[in-house]
């Protein structure tokens, strides 16, 4: 006698992996399936075997609010106030130049400053 499970586990995938029934959600495949196949559990081992399904996981809707619109930054009281730095690191090799700089600038000036640095 197979091993039920196993033959359970072939049954959803029938019912649900293949393109003519082209990956159905949960409830589409308890029916699917329920039109020729009956067992205990039937409908737990449908909710597992499709939220476990890679394809529709990677597919499946997205059920987050879209995203708003961009806020500005507030706008700084002085020079200075707020300051990016950025680390440019792995540049091609030279013999006269270093390999890392880093970057400060403030968000309302046009200037900012650039040294070098040791790795």
């Amino acid at each position: 006698m197979p091993d039920a499970e196993d033959l359970g586990q072939k049954c959803l995938s029938v019912h649900h992996d293949t393109p003519f029934t082209g990956y159905v959600r949960r409830d589409r495949t308890v029916q699917l399936v329920l039109q020729t196949y009956w067992w205990p559990g039937l409908e737990r081992d449908v909710q597992q075997y499709v939220s476990t399904c890679d394809h529709c996981q990677r597919n499946k809707a997205s059920n987050q609010k879209p995203a708003g619109m961009l806020q500005p930054l507030p706008v700084p009281e002085f020079r200075w106030q707020w300051v990016t730095v950025n680390f440019i690191r792995d540049l091609p090799e030279t013999n006269s130049w270093p390999h890392t700089y880093c970057g400060v600038c403030g968000p309302a000036e046009q200037d900012g400053a650039f040294c070098s640095l040791l790795e």
